[in-house]
């Protein structure tokens, strides 16, 4: 009995031991495809959101000319010009962006009402600009006209200009006081009769 029993014991422990490792490979082997799966599509999504977007990096390349373009209007204002190739260079490439844009949204009404919009201003900007330059050039040109303006500010100057020279005038009142004296009739009177008095007074006297 015991030597029957013992084979069949051993064939059921190995067969048990042999079935949980096949199982707990099993596991093993879910679970490394699982992660595989998972760190795949990680990266997937990681690598996705890293790659720049066109029209992101199409808005990002429009914000950096209309800053250039104001930067070189700028420029030209002081320095006259020599810079006007580049804001016009400029002008272009930034319409250019924009059309560039204007293609990518197709199918986004409101997009494109935007950069329609954006390019309406865009010219409108150009238009006053252009005017500002035809006028400031004519200013500078025209010597009768800049001969004029100066005099007019030499004018204002002096008009505007200080006094340094104060004129005072004082006016003073002298007033002089004679004294004039009254003679005193009875004490020359008094005089006259004491003299008398002493005259006549001698001669009775005598």
């Amino acid at each position: 009995m015991s030597t029957l029993r013992g084979p069949s014991f051993l064939k059921s422990v190995k067969g048990k031991i042999f079935l949980g490792f096949f199982i707990a490979s099993l596991a093993l082997a879910a679970s490394w495809i699982t992660s595989k799966l998972a760190f795949d599509n990680m990266l997937t999504t990681l690598e996705t959101l890293s790659t720049p977007d066109d029209k992101m990096r199409l808005v990002n390349k429009i914000f950096r000319d209309i800053l250039t373009l104001d930067h070189l209007q700028n420029e030209r204002k002081l320095k006259g010009e020599e810079l006007d190739d580049e804001v016009l260079a400029q002008s272009v490439e930034l319409i250019a962006t924009l059309d560039t844009l204007n293609d990518r949204s197709l199918g986004d009404e409101m997009q494109m009402i935007r950069i329609d919009s954006m390019k309406k201003i865009l010219k409108e900007r150009e238009k006053i600009y252009g005017d500002y330059v035809k006028v400031r050039s004519q200013l500078v040109t025209n010597k009768d006209l800049e001969d004029e303006v100066k005099s007019i500010s030499g004018l204002i100057t002096t008009k505007t200009r200080p006094d340094s020279t104060v004129v005072k005038t004082e006016k003073r009142t002298t007033t002089t006081t004679v004294y004039t004296e009254v003679p005193d009739t009875t004490q020359k009177a008094s005089e006259k009769k004491g003299f008398f008095g002493r005259v006549f007074g001698g001669e009775q006297e005598k």
